[in-house]
C-alpha cells in the first residue's frame, strides 16, 4: 500500500492508484469506493485491465478508500485528506479471502508528491488558524512559507486597498503576475494589482499555491496560481467565536521612534479588535450542507508622523544659513527670454543674489536682517528675501502649516529635515460575511455556493488640519469599499469516468474615496481664482516643493506641503464576470481534462492622477537659480524661495470630463492529459490557449492614443477609428506543459517540467490621454522661468496665485477623431503610447525536483527552479535621450524635439510613456523544502531559496519607471530592486504531549495545569534586497537618463544604521554633468531581515462539544528593528545612513476562541 498526492485539479482534487494482489499482479474488476468521512458521500469505479482506477474533479475532504473483489479480503484505507489542486495517489493490495472480512490499513509513509511536475505547497486550515499570522490575520502572509516567495507587503494607499491585500514576487516575477482564485473564480482586480476579495482566515479550508510548471487548466500568471477554498458544513454542527484584541501598550515603540528635540518619546494610543463567529453544518444529513462566517474588524489608531515643514526663518524669506544654497532674484538678469517669443536658452542669465536690508525705511527691508545675521555687511544682508516681495497668498499658506517642533537645534541641513513630529488619527472599520452552500443531488450532481461580503469605510485625519498634507503622500480623507463575491459550481457525473464541472462566477466592488475638505470652496476662499468650479473640483489646491538637481524627486519639505493626493476624489468600479466548463474522461491509464473559461471585465476608474482636478503648483530650484557655466548648485531652498515669491515652475490641473470605462473579454481553452505510463511513471502533457482581444471604451471616445510618429491623438471609434485602437490580436498564444514524475521507491521521487505561461497586459493605466483625461498644463518655456499659462483668447502670460487657473479649456473632438497634438495646451502634456503591436508576455519555467520521504514522517525536498521572462512589459519614454551622439544635447536632443507649435520655438520635451515595451528577465535558484504535514501533535514546514532573479523591471525601487539608462540600455539589466539571495522560513504547530489524549498526564490535577498547551512559530530570515544609487549632481542635461555617482574604489560596507553609515560614502563623486556616473545598479544590498511570530496557546475542554482556547499572539517577538535600505542619494545630508525601519516593533495581541 502507498499513498501520494500530487497538484493537478483548479477547485476539487482526484484519486487514482493501481489494485494488486499479493503476487504484485494487477486485478482488474477491483470495485474502489471513495467516502468523504464527514459527509458520508461515496463514488465508486472500477479498475481496468492494468489495475488502474482514477476519479477526477473530487471535493477536497477527508476520505476513505475501499477496495472489494470476490476472493479477495476487503481492504480500507481511512483518513486520507484531498486538497484542491491534487491528487492523492492509493495504491492497495488485496488478500486471498472473503469479501466480507476487511483489512484496514495506515499510511506508513508521509505522501510523496509522484504524478506531477508541479511546485507549490498547500496551505491547510491548521495552519492558518494556528500559525501567528499577522496585518488582519490575512491568509496572504502565508505565502512567506512557499519557496520562491518574497516577504509579502502593503502597497497602494488604505483607501485604495483597504481590503489589506498583499504582494508578493513568486520565482523572480513581477507581484502583477499572480493569480488569485476563490474557489476555482477569478479573484483579481483587473490591473492584477490587488486581489478584489480576502476572505478571513476563518472561513478557509485551505489555500493552494502554485508557483511553476502548473498544469494546463492553470494559467493568466507568470508567478505564483493561488487559490482559497471555503469551509464547508459537514454532518454534524461545529461553530467557533473568536476575538483578537490589541492596543498601545500592547505594543513596543519603534527604533526611530523619538520624542521632538530629544524628550521622550509618548506612543499614540490605538485599539484593534477583531471578533466574530462561524456555523456549518447539515440542512439535510448526507446531502445538503451549509457554513456561514461573520468577522467584525475594528482598527482605531493615532499615527506617528515625522514630516519636514519650513523653519521659522524660510517662511518669511531668511535664507541666510550657511547651509543653505543661493538664491537669486528672477526679477534681474534676463527676464525677457523667460517668456513667449524670447530664446528660452537665455532665461535666468545675468540674475543677481537676493539682498535684504536691516533698514525698515528700506523697499529690500526684511526684519530678519540683523547685525547677528551671517554675512551682515552695512546694513545688508545676502540671502534674504525682502519682505515686500513675498507674495502674501504664499505667506498665508505658510501660516496654515505648523511650525518645527523638531531637530530645531541640529547643524548643517538636519535641521530642515523631519522637523515636525505629531499624531494623526486613523480609524478602518469592517464587516466580513461568507457563506457557503453544498448540495448533492443523488450520487450524480454536487452543486455548491459561495458569497463573501465586506464594505470597510476608511478615514484618515490630514497632517495640517484644513491644510491637508502629506499624510501617505497626501492620502488623506474617507473611503468606502462595497465587494461581493459570489459563484456557483455544478459537478455532474456521467459515469465513474466521464465527469464534467460548470461554474460561473461574480465579483464586484464599488471603491470610493474624497478628500477630506471635498466640497468646500477653500482654494477661492484663500484668494486663488479659478480652481473650485464645481463639486469634483472642489478643495484646496496642491502645493508641491520639488529639491535639487538632475531630476531628483525626493523633496525636503514633505509633499503635498499642503492639499491632497493628485489621485483624490476617485470613484472605481469593477464587475468580472468569470464561466468556467471542464470536463474529465479517463480512457485506460490515461485521465483526461479539457475544458475553458470566458472573463468578462468592465473597468471603470473616475480619477485623475496628473495634478488633480483642484490643480498643482509646482515650485523648482532652477526658478530662483542662475543659468550660466560654472553657476552654483540649486537646492531645496531654491525650490522653497521659488515658492515664497509666488513663482511656480509648472501649473496644472486634471479635468474630469470622460469617465473612463474599459472593457475586455478574456478567453482560455486547454487540453490535459495525466498518462499512469508505469505504476511508478506519470507523465503530464498539456498545451493551453490564452487570447486577450485588446480592450476597448465603454462608449466611442472613451479611448485616445498618442502617435509619437505623428504627433496626433487619436480618439477611438470616431472618425473610423477603430474602437479597440486597431491593436493587434495575439491568436498564437499556445503555452505547452510537459511534467514527469518517477518514484524509484516507496520513498523516493524525482520530479521534472517545463512549459510556457502567459499573462494579460498589466497594470491600470491604458488609452487615456487627452481629450479622455484632460489636464490643462502650463510650464516654464526654460526650466528657470516662470510657468506661462495660455488664456483662453490664446494670450500667455506669467502664473501666479492671484491670477489662478484660467476658466477650463475642454477639448473638442473632431470629426475625423484625430487631434493634432501642436497647440500651446497640448504640446507638452505627458501622454501614454499603447503599443498597437504589443505582444503578451509570457514565462519559460523549468524544474528539476527530488524528493524524500524521512522517519518521523519528515519529507525532504530538494530542486532546481528557473524560469525566463520574455516579453516583459516595460515602461519606456519614447522622448528620452537614446542616441550616444545627442548626450548633453538637452531638449534639443530628444526624439520628439521636432513636434512644435506652429509659429513658435515651443517643441516637445514632455515624457511619452510607451505601455508597454519588451523586456526580458531571469531567475534561478536553489528550492528546499522539510515538512511534516501529517500526523499529530507537529506540523512542520521549511523553506529555503538561495537564487537569483536578474531584469530590467523595478517593482518599488528607487527609480520606479523601470529604466534609468536610454543611452547603453544593456545597462540596465541587473539584479531586480526585490531580490534577496537567501530566503528561510520556518514555521511549526506543536501541541504539547501533556494532557487528555496526549502522551502524558492524561488526567488528574496536573492535566489542568500542563494540558492543551500549544506552541507555533514562523521565523524568517532573508538577506537585505538591492539598491540603486542617485545623485542630486550637476545636470547632464540629458532627459530621460538617469545619473549616478562615481565611486573612485572599493566601497566599504561598515553596515551602521542610524547615525553611523552603511557604506563608506567617501568614495562617491560628482560625475560632473560630462559623463553618466560609474556605479553599476543595484550593486550593494540593504539590511537583511530577521523576523520571529510567536503564538502560545491553552485549550480548555468544557466538555465532550466544547473547548474554549486562550492565546497571545507575537508578532516581532524579539522587538528586533527591522531597517530600511539606506539613502542611496549622493548630496542629501542622510546619504549612506540608514534612517528608518520596515517593521520589528513588537505587538502582542491576545484572543479567545470558543469551539464546539
Amino acid at each position: 500500500m502507498s499513498a501520494a498526492q500530487v497538484m493537478g485539479q483548479a477547485v476539487n482534487g482526484a484519486f487514482l492508484g493501481t489494485i494488486t494482489d499479493s503476487t504484485g499482479a494487477a486485478v482488474s474488476g477491483a470495485k474502489v469506493t471513495i467516502t468523504e468521512q464527514n459527509q458520508n458521500v461515496s463514488r465508486s469505479a472500477t479498475t481496468n485491465d492494468s489495475g488502474f482506477y482514477s476519479f477526477p474533479d473530487v471535493p477536497p475532504g477527508v476520505y476513505k478508500v475501499t477496495a472489494e473483489k470476490t476472493g479477495f479480503k476487503t481492504v480500507v484505507r481511512a483518513n486520507v485528506e484531498l486538497s484542491v489542486s491534487t491528487t492523492a495517489h492509493v495504491d492497495l493490495t488485496l488478500q486471498p479471502g472473503s469479501v466480507n472480512e476487511t483489512i484496514t490499513v495506515e499510511a506508513t509513509l508521509p505522501p510523496l508528491q509522484t504524478d506531477s511536475a508541479q511546485t507549490g505547497a498547500d496551505l491547510a486550515a491548521t495552519q492558518a488558524e494556528d500559525l501567528p499570522v499577522a496585518n488582519g490575520r490575512n491568509f496572504q502572509n502565508l505565502m512567506d512559507l512557499i519557496p520562491g516567495a518574497t516577504k509579502a507587503d502593503f502597497n497602494h494607499s488604505v483607501f485604495f486597498n483597504p481590503q489589506g491585500s498583499r504582494n508578493s514576487e513568486v520565482n523572480g516575477t513581477s507581484s502583477l503576475s499572480n493569480n488569485f482564485q476563490i474557489e476555482g473564480v477569478n479573484d483579481n482586480e483587473r490591473t492584477g494589482l490587488l486581489q478584489v476579495y480576502v476572505p478571513p482566515i476563518e472561513a478557509i479550508q485551505e489555500v493552494k499555491v502554485l508557483t511553476s510548471n502548473y498544469d494546463a487548466e492553470q494559467g493568466t500568471a507568470l508567478g505564483a496560481v493561488v487559490n482559497v477554498i471555503y469551509k464547508s458544513g459537514t454532518n454534524d454542527f461545529h461553530g467557533t467565536a473568536y476575538d483578537f484584541h490589541n492596543d498601545d501598550g500592547l505594543n513596543a515603540k519603534s527604533f526611530f521612534d523619538r520624542g521632538a528635540n530629544g524628550a521622550p518619546f509618548h506612543k499614540p494610543h490605538s485599539v484593534y479588535n477583531y471578533w466574530g463567529g462561524n456555523l456549518g453544518g447539515p440542512i439535510f444529513k448526507g446531502k445538503t450542507f451549509f457554513f456561514v462566517d461573520y468577522l467584525r474588524t475594528t482598527n482605531h489608531q493615532a499615527q506617528f508622523q515625522q514630516f519636514s515643514v519650513p523653519t521659522a526663518a524660510e517662511r518669511v524669506g531668511d535664507f541666510s544659513d550657511p547651509a543653505l544654497t543661493e538664491i537669486f532674484d528672477p526679477a534681474t538678469g534676463d527676464t525677457v527670454d523667460c517668456l513667449p517669443g524670447g530664446n528660452a536658452k537665455l532665461c535666468g542669465t545675468g540674475r543677481t543674489q537676493f539682498v535684504a536690508s536691516s533698514n525698515p525705511s528700506s523697499p529690500n527691508y526684511n526684519a530678519a536682517c540683523t547685525p547677528t545675521t551671517p554675512g551682515y555687511n552695512a546694513g545688508n544682508c545676502p540671502n534674504i528675501i525682502p519682505f515686500n516681495r513675498i507674495d502674501p497668498i504664499a505667506l498665508k499658506i505658510t501660516n496654515m502649516l505648523p511650525p518645527a517642533n523638531n531637530n530645531l537645534t541640529a547643524s548643517g541641513t538636519a535641521k530642515y529635515s523631519n522637523n515636525y513630529l505629531e499624531h494623526t488619527a486613523f480609524s478602518q472599520d469592517n464587516n466580513d460575511i461568507d457563506v457557503k452552500i453544498d448540495h448533492y443531488q443523488g450520487k450524480n450532481d454536487h452543486i455548491s455556493g459561495h458569497l463573501g461580503y465586506m464594505n470597510p469605510t476608511t478615514f484618515q485625519a490630514p497632517a495640517y488640519g484644513i491644510a491637508g498634507g502629506p499624510v501617505g503622500g497626501g492620502f488623506q480623507g474617507n473611503g468606502t469599499d462595497k465587494t461581493y463575491s459570489v459563484a456557483i459550481n455544478w459537478d455532474h457525473i456521467f459515469s465513474p469516468s466521464f465527469i464534467v464541472q460548470n461554474r460561473i462566477g461574480l465579483n464586484r466592488y464599488r471603491n470610493t474615496a474624497q478628500q477630506i475638505d471635498y466640497g468646500t470652496n477653500a482654494s477661492t476662499n484663500l484668494g486663488i481664482p479659478g480652481v473650485n468650479v464645481g463639486p469634483f473640483e472642489s478643495g484646496l489646491t496642491g502645493i508641491f516643493i520639488n529639491q535639487g538637481t538632475n531630476g531628483s524627486s525626493g523633496a525636503t519639505i514633505s509633499n503635498p506641503m499642503v492639499g491632497y493626493s493628485a489621485s483624490l476624489p476617485w470613484v472605481r468600479a469593477e464587475t468580472d464576470l468569470d464561466l468556467v466548463s471542464n470536463w474529465n474522461k479517463v480512457i485506460g491509464n490515461h485521465t483526461i481534462k479539457w475544458g475553458g473559461n470566458l472573463i468578462r471585465i468592465r473597468d471603470d476608474l473616475l480619477q485623475e492622477q496628473t495634478f488633480s482636478p483642484r490643480g498643482a503648483w509646482s515650485f523648482g530650484p532652477n526658478t530662483t537659480g542662475l543659468n550660466g557655466t560654472g553657476a552654483p548648485k540649486v537646492g531645496f531652498a531654491n525650490s522653497f524661495a521659488s515658492f515664497v515669491l509666488g513663482v511656480p515652475g509648472q501649473v496644472g490641473r486634471d479635468l474630469a470630463i470622460v469617465f473612463p470605462a474599459y472593457r475586455e473579454w478574456q478567453v482560455f481553452a486547454y487540453a490535459n492529459d495525466k498518462w499512469q505510463v508505469r505504476p511508478k511513471l506519470t507523465l503530464n502533457l498539456g498545451v493551453r490557449w490564452e487570447f486577450y482581444p485588446p480592450g476597448t471604451p465603454h462608449f466611442p471616445g472613451g479611448f485616445s492614443n498618442y502617435d509619437p510618429t505623428t504627433n496626433n491623438l487619436v480618439v477611438a471609434g470616431v472618425g473610423g477609428n477603430p474602437l479597440d485602437l486597431g491593436m493587434q490580436k495575439n491568436y498564437k498564444d499556445f503555452a505547452p506543459r510537459l511534467g514527469l514524475a518517477y518514484q524509484f521507491t516507496s520513498k523516493d521521487v524525482v520530479r521534472a517540467g517545463v512549459g510556457i505561461s502567459y499573462e494579460p497586459f498589466p497594470d491600470n493605466t491604458y488609452a487615456y490621454d487627452f481629450p479622455v483625461k484632460q489636464n490643462n498644463s502650463f510650464g516654464s518655456l526654460s526650466g528657470f522661468g516662470p510657468a506661462i499659462v495660455t488664456l483662453p483668447d490664446g494670450t500667455q502670460t506669467a502664473s501666479t496665485f492671484a491670477n489662478g487657473f484660467p476658466p477650463p479649456l475642454p477639448a473638442t473632438i473632431p470629426a475625423s477623431g484625430i487631434i493634432p497634438a501642436n497647440t500651446a495646451l497640448l504640446i507638452n502634456q505627458s501622454y501614454d503610447v499603447i503599443n498597437l503591436h504589443y505582444l503578451d508576455p509570457y514565462i519559460q519555467s523549468w524544474n528539476l525536483t527530488y524528493q524524500r520521504a524521512l522517519p518521523g514522517k519528515f519529507t525532504l525536498g530538494v530542486g532546481y527552479v528557473g524560469n525566463r521572462g520574455v516579453h516583459a512589459p516595460i515602461q519606456y519614454n519614447l522622448n528620452a535621450i537614446s542616441n550616444p551622439a545627442q548626450f548633453g544635447a538637452g531638449p534639443a536632443g530628444q526624439p520628439l524635439h521636432g513636434f512644435c507649435v506652429p509659429g513658435t520655438t515651443t517643441c516637445r520635451t514632455a515624457d511619452t510613456t510607451e505601455r508597454f515595451a519588451a523586456a526580458t528577465s531571469d531567475y534561478n535558484a536553489l528550492q528546499v523544502t522539510f515538512d511534516r504535514r501529517v500526523g499529530s501533535g507537529f506540523i512542520l514546514t521549511t523553506s529555503y531559496t538561495y537564487g537569483k532573479a536578474l531584469g530590467y523591471i523595478e517593482e518599488s525601487g528607487e527609480n520606479s519607471n523601470g529604466i534609468d539608462y536610454y543611452i547603453n540600455f544593456r545597462r540596465n539589466y541587473a539584479r531586480t530592486d526585490f531580490d534577496r539571495t537567501h530566503m528561510f522560513v520556518q514555521s511549526y504547530i506543536w501541541d504539547l504531549p501533556f494532557g487528555k489524549g496526549r502522551r502524558w498526564i492524561r488526567g488528574g490535577p496536573l492535566n489542568a495545569v500542563f494540558g492543551g498547551w500549544r506552541f507555533s512559530n514562523v521565523v524568517t530570515f532573508m538577506t537585505g534586497t538591492p539598491f540603486n544609487f542617485n545623485c542630486t549632481c550637476k545636470t547632464i542635461n540629458t532627459p530621460g537618463n538617469h545619473q549616478s555617482p562615481n565611486v573612485t574604489g572599493p566601497i566599504a560596507e561598515p553596515k551602521g544604521v542610524d547615525t553611523q553609515l552603511w557604506f563608506d560614502t567617501s568614495v562617491f563623486q560628482d560625475p560632473g554633468g560630462t559623463s553618466f556616473g560609474n556605479v553599476g545598479r543595484y550593486i550593494l544590498s540593504g539590511p537583511n531581515f530577521f523576523n520571529l511570530d510567536s503564538s502560545l496557546a491553552k485549550v480548555f475542554r468544557l466538555t465532550e462539544r466544547f473547548n474554549f482556547e486562550f492565546r497571545t499572539d507575537w508578532f516581532s517577538a524579539t522587538n528586533m528593528p527591522q531597517f530600511s535600505n539606506p539613502n542611496v542619494t549622493l548630496g542629501d545630508a542622510n546619504f549612506g545612513r540608514v534612517t528608518s525601519t520596515v517593521g520589528g516593533a513588537r505587538n502582542i495581541y491576545f484572543g479567545g476562541r470558543l469551539t464546539f
